[in-house]
């Protein structure tokens, strides 16, 4: 066990680097004195820790008490008009104040009943709390009250760590206990540009001997998945993806990759701007594996819309067959959603179709209307709705361009009807 490392350093010099509003951080003064008036460890732990001696800007803090929250709660936040939204069963609390939700978390031992589960929890001290972190970079605490007030206390080898630029877990069968620390890590590693500490592989090859990725939930798998994207630079994610094919994670979580190349980031780029937050998330995990049966459930689908999916893909392959009349296949993409056709975008059989339907032939429609329609006559519905199918289709073909153009088109069809 490495020595205890003690540094110190002012809240003025560390609140600095702390980018969040000036009531956050009251509030923080004023948990900070209500701690210390009944003798109980506040501490910020975790990733602000780490960042602070990275030089980085720290976007979030994670408060800690060693202690029991409900004592202190109440009295704070209805002295500064804040509120409690929800407490969970892993001691932790989120609480409002004016925008803005903060986390707050209790100092706890985890239990872990078998591999990949979560934890049973249960209030600890602080060397509890440090050691069921998840690597030695992140199990890093900065103290605001007595016995540590404006201290950083490493107990783990994190501050060696990150001036060596290593990420290492804590001890060995911490991904056997949590594997989805796996793809946690390897975020840190692209992120920070650091390296794997030995530590890391040791523990990788224990968790495989007992097969703890693959009894990760898919809801945890995917969650994880998507904090690629979620919580880390877009110009990353190349980096990230290499990495995990470089070291065959997916597959120790049971998913069957596909070849990812650097021009899919362009498709990312482009749905990403158009896609809403969710489907660009479904986007970005289908983009990850071959789309079949086994890596959708893996993954998290439900039954539904693995059918659904099922479904798309024959809506496609129906697409190449329509080719020859191109406002059939038109219509059968338009019944695709789009985040499924940016994925299909990535497949090379089905690109070229895609690609000019995404570009060019959804915004292709009649510039007339069924009130230009009914101005020559024509008063049954079905009969407008083929006239305005047909223009689509001529202006598809390029032969149509203008609304003069179409009403000419919708005259002679009109007429040669009559």
């Amino acid at each position: 066990m490495p020595d205890e490392k003690i540094v110190s350093i002012p809240w003025d010099e560390f609140v600095s680097k702390v980018c969040l509003r000036q009531e956050i951080l009251s509030l923080f003064e004023v948990l900070r004195k209500e701690a210390e008036s009944r003798g109980l460890f506040l501490y910020v732990a975790g990733g602000p820790v780490r960042d602070f001696l990275l030089g980085r800007e720290i976007m979030d803090v994670d408060l800690v008490l060693v202690g029991d929250w409900e004592i202190i709660l109440d009295r704070v936040l209805s002295k500064l008009g804040g509120r409690l939204l929800m407490r969970s069963q892993f001691l932790t609390y989120k609480v409002q104040l004016g925008g803005e939700t903060i986390d707050l978390a209790t100092a706890r031992k985890e239990y872990y009943s078998q591999p990949a589960v979560l934890p049973q929890v249960a209030r600890a001290g602080l060397e509890d709390d440090i050691w069921r972190r998840d690597f030695t970079i992140n199990a890093l605490i900065y103290g605001l009250t007595s016995p540590y007030r404006e201290k950083i206390v490493d107990k783990v080898g994190g501050i060696e760590d990150i001036k060596k630029g290593i990420i290492r877990p804590l001890h060995e069968k911490s991904f056997i206990d949590d594997p989805t620390r796996i793809l946690r890590g390897l975020r840190y590693k692209v992120r920070f540009a650091f390296n794997f500490g030995e530590e890391f592989f040791r523990a990788l090859k224990l968790a495989e001997e007992v097969s703890s990725p693959l009894s990760l939930s898919p809801t945890r798998l995917s969650q994880e998945l998507v904090n690629f994207v979620k919580k880390e630079p877009f110009h990353l994610l190349y980096h990230l993806i290499s990495e995990l094919k470089m070291f065959e994670i997916l597959k120790k979580f049971g998913l069957k990759e596909r070849n990812f190349e650097e021009d899919d980031l362009i498709v990312l780029a482009r749905a990403r701007g158009e896609l809403g937050e969710k489907e660009f998330q479904k986007l970005f995990l289908l983009s990850l594996v071959e789309l079949n049966e086994q890596n959708l459930a893996r993954l998290g689908f439900g039954n539904e819309e693995r059918s659904q999916i099922e479904k798309y893909l024959k809506k496609i392959e129906e697409g190449l067959y329509y080719r020859d009349d191109i406002l059939k296949t038109v219509e059968t993409l338009e019944r695709i959603p789009l985040f499924f056709l940016y994925r299909l975008l990535l497949e090379a059989r089905f690109r070229e179709m895609v690609r000019e339907y995404l570009e060019k032939w959804r915004y292709v429609k009649p510039l007339i209307g069924g009130y230009d329609l009914k101005a020559l006559g024509v008063t049954d519905g079905k009969r407008i709705g083929e006239i305005l199918r047909e223009i689509r289709r001529m202006k598809l073909l390029g032969k149509l361009n203008s609304p003069s153009e179409e009403l000419d088109f919708a005259k002679n069809l009109i007429f040669f009807r009559n």
